[in-house]
């Protein structure tokens, strides 16, 4: 909460989250959606593919944390432990480097 109100200001948005299990397991399972965009890159299948890859990823991360977490929050994957996170690990390139 310190850190909220010392960083949060009208050009850095800092927004908090009690879903400690839904972070952690977007954390955990973003890592697997990188390698697959990873294996389609490696393989030229085109943008489309890797579109695919993440939205069914994001779908599967958000099935698997419901199904095995407690108290799990949509809100959690549309937000920057989510969605934002697994974009930035998929397109950072890292998980064409681990995949090949």
């Amino acid at each position: 909460i310190v850190y909220k109100v010392f960083n949060d200001n009208d050009r850095f948005n800092v927004t908090m989250t009690s879903d400690v299990t839904g972070v952690e397991f977007c954390a955990v399972l973003k890592n697997v959606v990188a390698l697959g965009v990873g294996f389609a890159v490696g393989q030229d299948l085109g943008s489309n593919t890797k579109a695919a890859i993440i939205r069914r990823g994001l779908k599967e991360t958000m099935k698997f944390s419901k199904t095995f977490g407690e108290n799990v929050s949509d809100d959690t994957f549309f937000e920057s432990a989510g969605i934002a996170d697994l974009m930035t690990t998929c397109f950072s390139g890292r998980g064409q480097r681990l995949a090949a």
